[in-house]
């Protein structure tokens, strides 16, 4: 049991820690800055996105293109598939087709009130799937799809209550980065 629990959160906190490292190593931001606050991040990112009027005229987004999964943890391979991000304010549909008959793929939706998350086979959610309904607040509150969805909290940080918290530049894998926390008004705890 501990074994296996060692493997779902490792598998867990890479999942996270890559979709952090994709959607937190913004445009704009160098190495070099120095004394920032969570503030002057958020307001570098935003205007990596567009100006205000631009971002306020997007109501809602489709995205689709292909994904590729590396296993990391407990075995070593890829998976590669199909992506689809369909958001419209807050709501949001999430859902990856992959091409293993063992992992067909995972789909999350919001509906501006509850949560749906797939099972992957009759009766069982795959490991993220399960780290996802285990902590649904990360789909409540946007933060899966990052930019690519109208869901996104940092585009209205006010209306979402949530703090930021910026912990400096980290290296992660050679490259620095910087670190934001992201605490959501409600739930979440510390993921």
């Amino acid at each position: 049991m501990c074994k296996i629990m060692r493997r779902k959160h490792a598998f867990v906190s890479i999942c996270v820690l890559s979709i952090l490292t994709l959607y937190l190593a913004l445009p704009g931001l160098l190495a070099e800055d120095a004394k920032l606050k969570a503030e002057d991040v958020l307001a570098k990112h935003l205007a990596s996105i567009g100006t205000p009027e631009a971002r306020a005229a997007v109501q809602n987004r489709v995205v689709s293109g292909t994904v590729q999964m590396a296993y990391r943890v407990g075995q070593t391979g890829q998976l590669a598939g199909e992506i689809i991000i369909i958001s419209e304010g807050r709501k949001f549909l999430h859902g990856i087709k992959l091409s293993a008959l063992n992992y067909p793929g995972d789909q999350f939706a919001f509906d501006g009130d509850k949560v749906f998350i797939a099972q992957a086979q009759p009766g069982e959610r795959s490991i993220f799937s399960q780290f996802i309904y285990d902590n649904e607040v990360i789909v409540k509150e946007g933060l899966l799809g990052g930019t690519l969805s109208t869901a996104w909290p940092l585009l209205d940080l006010t209306a979402r209550q949530a703090k930021l918290d910026y912990n400096g530049l980290k290296k992660i894998e050679g490259k620095a980065l910087h670190e934001v926390k992201y605490r959501a008004k409600k739930g979440g705890g510390d993921i």
